[in-house]
């Protein structure tokens, strides 16, 4: 008797528990059967935005300035630029200060695109890179540092729904990202086992060419952005119901 009722109060917790997860009252839900859905999420983006920079719980999001990302490896083996590079620590400022232009959803193939403006981002982390450049020899390993400003990105995340116990959720599986960059500032630091003269050149010869040297880091910045819509989506994806999210009326 006594385990028959600690079941039913065990199972009664866990009713209270899933019937307690609701959308935060800050949250502005669309109904899928707006004619105006875009405009609707840019709105409700919009209203979520200042809760992202100290984290949301409920959503079981961290605050997102800086990010944090383990390990990012490049390698180019061919051509004028041909290196291997690995960045590690990487931390990324600046998503504070992001500017939502656009939010688009296409209900039929599952994709959210987004149009964000970066008025600044830096990025910081210890790398390790040995190749050529252009016609630079490149070799080190240290601390290095990048300022970009006014960097346009485009972010388009592709999912399919799954059912799990009885409702259906969206999965994310895959993401597409490009960018365009106003400005860079780059710097390495102990270039060449530290020889300042060789090292200030080399960075002045990166911030002088900085449009081809972005080419080649480029996949750092993309991955670095990618990664902060694709994980906060991907959460909020996983806790709510394509119902809950996007109700039909």
């Amino acid at each position: 008797m006594r385990s028959a009722v600690l079941c039913l109060v065990a199972a009664l917790a866990l009713v209270s528990v899933v019937d307690s997860r609701r959308l935060p009252s800050y949250v502005k839900v669309c109904k899928r059967t707006d004619k105006n859905l875009n405009k609707c999420l840019m709105d409700a983006v919009a209203t979520i935005r200042p809760y992202l920079l100290k984290g949301i719980p409920e959503f079981k999001i961290p605050p997102y300035d800086p990010l944090e990302i383990p390990v990012v490896t490049l390698t180019q083996g061919t051509g004028a630029v041909s290196y291997n590079a690995t960045f590690r620590n990487l931390k990324a400022y600046g998503a504070r200060d992001a500017i939502v232009k656009d939010v688009k959803i296409d209900l039929e193939d599952l994709k959210l695109e987004f149009d964000l403006l970066f008025p600044r981002m830096h990025l910081e982390s210890d790398y390790d890179v040995d190749g050529k450049v252009l016609v630079v020899p490149v070799k080190g390993n240290g601390p290095s540092n990048a300022n970009f400003t006014n960097t346009e990105t485009n972010i388009k995340l592709y999912g399919k729904f799954e059912t799990k116990e009885g409702k259906k959720y969206i999965s994310l599986k895959e993401r597409e990202v490009s960018l365009s960059i106003g400005d860079a500032r780059l710097y390495f630091g102990n270039l060449f086992n530290g020889n300042k003269e060789l090292g200030d050149s080399t960075n002045q010869f990166f911030n002088d060419n900085w449009r081809d040297i972005v080419k080649e880091i480029q996949p750092v910045v993309e991955e670095t952005i990618s990664t902060i819509i694709h994980e906060i989506v991907r959460k909020v994806f996983e806790l709510y119901t394509f119902d809950e999210l996007l109700p039909e009326s």
